[in-house]
């Protein structure tokens, strides 16, 4: 809705600049320009304001007009300070033409987005126009145009968002996200870099908001330089800010990267809306993301879904596996492991009714030690991979969480081993490694045998 405000009068020179005594070559020339109609020049201030009173920060363009019926030397739009704004010419002053009484009227336009910084009524003081202009026999004189001071209503926007929520009206925002390499498909070693690109549309680049603080469990981060610009268009300033981070996982389980909120005000639809970052997995490339179990069921909630039909099958898979394993010495060790129950889960379990987080993060380091694959069976698990990011940010992050309950932990690890399914591997040549049992990942170089090839 646009609102004109007024039209201008001529404001010539002082009484006493225009009553200089006649005997004065100059003051003939001046005295005829003022007993002109004062529709010689006028200025004019519109302001395009929203449906109801405007917000701290929300943005209003101002447009000057000015037309001057006469010859013009000198010619210069005088701004006044615009106190309690922030402001933003759009461009240079454009010419124009007005038909007035018929006639074409030259004159000049100027385009500026203010931003009010109190609440309350504002005033924009005078627009003057201050001109030199040729009169009867090329004589000069200096003319004033003003303006008439503009009053502006301004509201606070407390109480729109959540308490300490960043405020950002805008027509528009959007945004943009690339990854490289993707996300979960990070090489050991590396870091994948996110960039993420944020757009508001009336606005000035210092209007958004800060970096986003990204802290994930299982997840170190390492935020990059921000870039801000503000780019001028017809409609207004369009604000752009550029955050980047380079992240890997803490370990070889996948850890969840949350989902990231913007909120901002919608100065057309008068109401808060957000711009929500999808979530992402951050996991190393060969990764298997929640154990290839979408729904996100645990491998013990699968197990225990089994009916007496599956029950009675795997009770003859049970027995025959036991045979097969008896004529591998690895396979052997694997079913000691099962038979007998290993002294780092009995350290799990004491560790867990103690109360101590850090003995059950050392028992679950030598768990994976003395069976690799069948830890990495377990941790494929997203449910139990979860849990164990939660107990590594509560051991390493930087802010004091608490740990997850070690006693349905230690438990849920204990049968979740017994149960998992182990890969059968080449014969062992019976002779332990010199330098113990190394965990080899993917894309690893592994100690003993030399290779750094992917398993196929």
């Amino acid at each position: 809705m646009r609102i004109p405000i007024f039209a201008a009068r001529s404001v010539l020179l002082g009484a006493a600049s225009l009553l200089v005594g006649a005997a004065s070559p100059r003051a003939q020339a001046v005295m005829p320009l003022a007993a002109m109609n004062s529709s010689i020049g006028h200025v004019d201030v519109t302001l395009d304001l929203p449906k109801d009173v405007p917000y701290i920060g929300e943005m209003i363009m101002l447009r000057v007009r000015s037309t001057i019926r006469g010859f013009v030397a000198l010619d210069e739009l005088r701004q006044p300070p615009l106190t309690n704004f922030n402001w933003q010419q759009l461009g240079r002053d454009k010419p124009i033409d007005v038909k007035v009484d018929g006639f074409d009227v030259p004159g000049i336009e100027r385009d500026i987005a203010i931003f009010p910084q109190q609440p309350g009524r504002l005033i924009i003081e005078p627009f003057v126009r201050h001109v030199t202009m040729v009169v009867g026999e090329n004589q000069r004189v200096e003319v004033n145009f003003a303006s008439k001071p503009v009053f502006v209503d301004v509201q606070r926007h407390e109480g729109l968002g959540r308490p300490g929520e960043w405020w950002l009206p805008s027509s528009a925002v959007t945004y943009r996200e690339s990854w490289s390499p993707e996300p979960d498909q990070i090489e050991p070693g590396k870091v994948a870099r996110r960039i993420l690109t944020i757009e508001a549309a009336g606005v000035m680049a210092d209007r958004l908001p800060p970096p986003p603080l990204l802290r994930a469990p299982g997840i170190i981060t390492f935020a990059g330089p921000v870039t801000r610009e503000t780019v001028l268009t017809a409609n207004g300033p369009v604000a752009r800010a550029t955050y980047q981070w380079d992240l890997r996982p803490v370990s070889s389980s996948p850890a969840k990267l949350p989902e990231m909120h913007v909120p901002w005000f919608d100065v057309r639809e008068r109401r808060m809306r957000d711009v929500t970052v999808p979530e992402h997995w951050v996991a190393y490339a060969g990764t298997q993301i929640g154990g290839g179990n979408k729904s996100g069921t645990s491998l013990k909630a699968r197990l225990l879904a089994s009916g007496p039909l599956a029950a009675g099958g795997a009770g003859f898979l049970w027995a025959l596996s036991l045979g097969f394993l008896a004529f591998s010495t690895r396979s052997g060790r694997a079913l000691r492991t099962l038979l007998v129950k290993p002294r780092e889960l009995r350290a799990l379990s004491r560790a867990a009714r103690r109360g101590q987080p850090e003995a059950v993060k050392a028992a679950l380091v030598g768990l994976a030690r003395i069976d690799p694959p069948r830890w990495r069976s377990l941790v494929h698990d997203s449910v139990l991979a979860a849990r164990l990011a939660e107990l590594d940010a509560a051991l390493y992050g930087q802010t004091p969480v608490p740990p997850p309950p070690l006693g349905p932990l230690a438990r849920d690890i204990g049968r979740l081993w017994q149960a998992a399914e182990v890969p059968l591997h080449g014969a062992d040549d019976g002779l332990p490694p010199v330098d113990g049992i190394v965990m080899a990942e993917p894309g690893l170089w592994n100690r003993r045998t030399g290779d750094s090839r992917r398993p196929g």
